[in-house]
């Protein structure tokens, strides 16, 4: 906030916060919320102090988004963390390995935003499950932003095909997921899902380890 508050001009600020990180001791002494069932058998006041921190998260973002929502000018928050802490005895990494790092997200407009054109609204199309690499092109549609050709092609990728990730099994293609969470295989992607996964990977080589043709081309403007 006292960013925000120092310049009324735009502004892009990236945070990273350790709320609600390791380790889970001797942080609360009451709890909103207690954990029971066979997964807590083992580490339940370590599991207590997890399921607490997720309260006070929740309460202290609440209370920035209201904070947000009095400021009069256009403001766009893209919020998402943590992966699920490693407290649960006997998890196997290889049989949960997606729901394991799966996380919370969500985008958000202030109220001026909302009412002076500055937000698309509510995406409820295509964004059940999402990989970080599509942020940036779901953040410029929530406010309502013309984008370059690149990030044209992002939204399309956020919106036609699976959320992609490292895979703990080194496939070739990664790991891909689909909107039920659910691992998909490249081979079942229709023929312009494979077209779009291309052009992707055809851009991506050349940002990374290409000529860069397509600064020339105008296609990040």
């Amino acid at each position: 906030m006292s960013q925000l508050n120092a310049q009324q001009s735009g502004q892009f600020i990236s945070l990273v916060t350790m709320q609600n990180h390791l380790p889970f001791t001797d942080k609360y002494y009451h709890y909103n919320y207690r954990a029971n069932g066979k997964a807590a058998k083992y580490n339940k006041t370590e599991i207590n102090h997890y399921i607490e921190g997720i309260h006070l998260t929740d309460e202290f973002t609440k209370t920035f988004l209201d904070k947000l929502d009095k400021i009069n000018r256009p403001i766009t928050v893209l919020w998402y963390g943590d992966h699920l802490a490693g407290l649960y005895s006997g998890d196997d990494i290889n049989k949960y390995y997606i729901p394991l790092h799966e996380t919370d997200y969500f985008i958000y407009s202030n109220k001026y935003a909302r009412e002076h054109g500055y937000s698309y609204g509510k995406q409820t199309k295509h964004t059940q499950v999402i990989s970080p690499n599509v942020f940036t092109a779901l953040a410029l549609r929530q406010m309502n932003q013309k984008v370059s050709p690149y990030y044209a092609l992002i939204t399309n990728v956020a919106d036609k095909l699976p959320a992609t990730a490292m895979d703990n099994e080194e496939s070739a293609d990664g790991l891909m997921v689909n909107k039920n969470s659910q691992r998909v295989s490249s081979s079942k992607l229709t023929a312009s899902q494979k077209r779009l996964l291309n052009d992707y990977k055809l851009i991506q080589y050349d940002l990374v380890a290409g000529k860069q043709y397509v600064k020339d081309l105008h296609f990040m403007k």
